[in-house]
């Protein structure tokens, strides 16, 4: 018995087409990997500029607002000028300072020694409703 030309056809071309309509899903509609990518490089960027305060002022600032005001005054071009933001927690584009690990996003502050993490202390895949299914998807933020 051979096979109808048209029902072959047919075939492949739906076959394209979700194929296609995968690789769209995967590689190029990936919401999240953009919002770790923000959020990771906001994170080096006050890390640098913390560093940058200690060394101008011998000390580390008082808060994420005293180095925000620091960061706008600056005329030599010592820190980093962008806005620094999380865009991991359901706050996307959250600048919240908290001084303990609360799991509310933003960021966690510790100032008396500098220290800056992503005040999110669960794995991705929680902060993304399990929908996130990259190799990364079992890192917790506050630990990079």
């Amino acid at each position: 018995m051979k096979a109808n030309p048209l029902i072959v056809k047919m075939f492949f071309v739906v076959l394209a087409v979700i194929s296609m309509g995968l690789m769209y899903v995967s590689f190029l509609r990936d919401p999240y990997s953009k919002r770790i990518e923000w959020t990771t490089i906001s994170l080096h960027l006050i890390r640098d500029n913390i560093q940058t305060f200690k060394d101008v002022n011998q000390r580390y600032p008082t808060s994420l607002k005293e180095l925000s005001t620091q960061v706008k005054i600056d005329e030599n071009g010592l820190f980093h000028k962008r806005e620094n933001k999380e865009y991991i927690s359901s706050k996307n584009g959250c600048d919240d300072e908290y001084s303990v690990l609360n799991n509310k996003g933003g960021w966690y502050y510790n100032k008396q020694t500098g220290e800056i993490k992503i005040n999110i202390n669960k794995p991705l895949k929680k902060c993304f409703k399990d929908y996130y299914y990259l190799p990364s998807r079992n890192r917790v933020p506050s630990e990079w």
